[in-house]
């Protein structure tokens, strides 16, 4: 791979008028080990789009420059969502020492959008901190950011983050919430029986997107839970919309990995060309896994 990271087209892209490509490039330059590609990056901090900038400054840290550590750590405290935002996912996945101050400020952002990435970004910081801020965005006034909190809660690591997702699974008025509420729990290990009411009750909503919803979080279940969630899922298999058949297929290929197989090759042949397109996809993704 570091190979092609070298090759003079990939790092002619640098100079593509797209802004998701020359992010892209600045991404796999900030994973490779040559050195030379600083000089390539730097040029970057000056670019007229944020997610550029910030792309950049990740690269040059990642390559253990301060300046661009530094510069991602201030793009984090920026008063631009967007910037605020790319760089929090930035922080997040290089685990900088800085992280959790930034996240728990991100947190209190009255643009939802923050608040969100903050919350997704919580979830891969274990302490008791990240419990304590994750059960305040549980109850958000914003869905989508209640949606996030839920699955950064499922995600902490050596702390119980139950108490707050049972009393959301009883509290919340969003159907769609209350599915990754169960997500969250079958994750943190809340036995499957405890929850097969709530379940049962979603699952047979006429709403599609909370089917589509149940249908994501249910493989989130943990090693436990697997077992019983997939017979969920499966059913969901059956559905006649679209986008909770295709929901049904990433999340088997995460639960069942190559025991998938079957399900997937029927997509193949479902009547929708997106549930086809996504049957390809995750047979595609198995394929490599086993390469």
């Amino acid at each position: 791979m570091d190979q092609g990271r070298r090759s003079t087209r990939f790092r002619e892209a640098l100079d593509d008028q797209a802004a998701l490509v020359k992010e892209a490039v600045l991404k796999g330059l900030g994973r490779s080990d040559d050195a030379s590609n600083i000089r390539l990056i730097e040029p970057l901090l000056q670019d007229s789009e944020v997610r550029v900038r910030v792309a950049a400054a990740e690269a040059l840290c990642r390559h253990g420059r301060t300046q661009g550590c530094a510069l991602l750590e201030q793009s984090g405290k920026a008063p631009n969502p967007d910037e605020r935002g790319a760089a929090i996912r930035a922080l997040v996945d290089l685990q900088g020492a800085h992280v959790l101050p930034i996240l728990i400020e991100a947190s209190q952002h009255k643009q939802p959008s923050v608040r969100g990435v903050a919350a997704m970004g919580l979830g891969h910081v274990s302490q008791p901190e990240a419990l304590t801020v994750l059960s305040r965005l549980l109850r958000d006034p914003l869905p989508p950011v209640r949606v996030a909190a839920a699955v950064s809660l499922g995600q902490l690591q050596g702390l119980d983050a139950r108490p707050p997702l049972r009393k959301a699974i009883t509290e919340d008025r969003d159907a769609s919430v209350r599915a990754f509420v169960i997500g969250g729990l079958l994750e943190q290990g809340e036995r499957f029986d405890e929850l097969s009411p709530a379940i049962e009750a979603l699952s047979g909503t006429k709403e599609p997107a909370v089917r589509t919803a149940l249908a994501r979080a249910l493989a989130r279940a943990s090693e436990g839970n697997r077992s019983a969630a997939r017979s969920v899922v499966r059913t969901l298999f059956s559905d006649t919309m679209p986008r909770v058949r295709i929901a049904v297929l990433k999340s088997l290929t995460k639960l069942e990995g190559e025991s998938a197989l079957p399900l997937l090759k029927q997509g193949l042949h479902d009547e929708d060309d997106a549930v086809r397109a996504t049957a390809g996809g995750e047979l595609l993704r198995l394929a490599q896994v086993r390469g």
